[in-house]
């Protein structure tokens, strides 16, 4: 099941290995400003922001996650907060969180299931393969 840009997944044993958080809702944000420089001064602007989990650039976009107690969801709709500007706000109501910290796992193979042997890009960007095969 995909939830926006959070990806929950069953294992073997049918067990969600996420955490609900409950009382919080989360967002990410997508605004067009008019040059790469606006994009950066406004990404400048919010990266204090207590409900920002992170943003980047994307030439004039800027792209944030926002995560908020349910009672500031308004907050977090950054298009019906501010219908005047250039923005898309893709809401998520159902927000998890890993039970354990992130640990890569040495595998023989990209735990995704990917086969990276015929990818064209490894030669074009230089890459090595995934970082669980390689530690």
């Amino acid at each position: 099941m995909v939830l926006g840009v959070i990806a929950i997944s069953k294992t073997k044993n049918n067990v969600i290995p996420y955490m609900p958080i409950t009382g919080y809702r989360a967002s990410v944000v997508i605004r067009e400003k008019k040059t790469e420089k606006e994009a950066a001064e406004e990404a400048e602007h919010f990266k204090y922001c207590p409900f920002l989990l992170a943003y980047g650039l994307n030439g004039k976009q800027v792209i944030s996650v926002f995560m908020a107690p349910k009672e500031y969801e308004w907050w977090i709709n950054y298009t019906e907060l501010f219908p005047e500007s250039d923005s898309e706000t893709i809401m998520i109501k159902d927000v998890y969180y890993p039970f354990t910290p992130r640990e890569i796992k040495h595998s023989d193979s990209p735990p995704c299931g990917a086969d990276c042997s015929t990818c064209g890009l490894r030669e074009e960007n230089n890459c090595k393969g995934c970082l669980a095969t390689r530690i």
